[in-house]
């Protein structure tokens, strides 16, 4: 047998199966009042669904805002008492403009984030 008369037979076997009605689903019907009733009931629970959606997301940032303010660098400017503080003579500044913090002489104020 060549692979297009294998093709042609597998194609006739799932054509019979189909054909024959082995995935047949369970028939339901509607009624038009419960048409209505479902269509009637949408506007409410699309509201819902977004009013907890908006709640799930205010929470989520809630959480996460609290936890990167506890984070370095934005600590060692509240004063607290496990924060970092920047040591005498030095600043925070962004290394070469690649995004992470480093601490500089105050000399090198005027050159940070720059090549030299």
């Amino acid at each position: 047998m060549t692979f297009i008369e294998k093709c042609i037979g597998v194609l006739a076997i799932l054509a019979f199966l189909l054909i024959t009605g082995v995935a047949k689903s369970e028939e339901k019907t509607i009624t038009p009042q419960e048409f209505v009733s479902n269509v009637a009931e949408v506007p409410g629970k699309l509201v819902t669904f977004i009013g907890s959606e908006v709640e799930k997301t205010k929470e989520y940032q809630a959480n996460s805002w609290a936890e990167m303010k506890t984070k370095w660098p934005f600590t060692m400017f509240k004063g607290k008492e496990n924060a970092t503080q920047i040591p005498a003579g030095k600043t925070i500044s962004v290394a070469y403009n690649k995004g992470p913090y480093m601490i500089v002489d105050a000399k090198d104020f005027k050159t940070m984030g720059r090549k030299i």
